[in-house]
């Protein structure tokens, strides 16, 4: 069904007035469709990835090689969501020097499928997303399936207390599983 905002009234979880590309630290979790549990089990607090999970961890872990904007943090992919914490970095004085990458280079250095016009956290997390869905669907045999829930919950860093709050919240998650009111065994 096609949005009628008649009918569909979804609010935004944004916080309005910020500008999303600003550089700074952000915390998003993304979800799988339905909390499918997809990408592995955890045992003995650990979370070893299965295959699709592999995909989603090298696919965050590329996620510099594409937008050179960007630094990561910590992240840890669970069963059935991922955390990343990352940096969008002021690219003119940051980036280039960090990865070697030309920020002034063609844009055609870049394929197209990578290219986005957007530097905001919604461009990074739609492209992560996009490119770990294709990847996990063309390993499933399955062309649209869908992988992810439709959004993703994001909490802009703004303390060094709450950075290492969450730094300790991401490295302690799979300890805490158990815990988790996205672990299955808990609904």
């Amino acid at each position: 069904m096609p949005f009628n905002p008649e009918i569909h009234h979804r609010r935004s979880i944004r916080l309005q007035e910020w500008d999303y590309s600003s550089p700074g630290a952000y915390f998003v979790t993304i979800c799988t469709y339905h909390r499918e549990c997809l990408f592995g089990e955890v045992a003995d607090s650990e979370m070893p990835l299965n295959e699709l999970g592999q995909i989603v961890n090298d696919e965050w872990s590329r996620t510099p090689e594409v937008r050179p904007y960007v630094d990561l943090d910590l992240f840890v992919v669970m069963p059935n969501h991922v955390h990343v914490l990352f940096w969008i970095v002021d690219h003119l004085t940051d980036a280039s020097d960090r990865r070697g990458v030309s920020l002034y280079a063609p844009t055609d250095e870049l394929p197209r499928s990578f290219r986005s016009p957007s530097k905001s956290v919604g461009a990074i997390v739609r492209g992560y997303k996009g490119a770990a869905t294709k990847q996990i669907n063309t390993l499933r045999s399955t062309s649209d399936a869908r992988v992810w829930q439709r959004s993703f919950h994001d909490h802009i860093v703004r303390t060094e207390s709450d950075l290492n709050r969450i730094r300790r919240y991401v490295a302690e998650n799979p300890r805490k599983w158990h815990l988790d009111s996205d672990n299955p065994d808990n609904w």
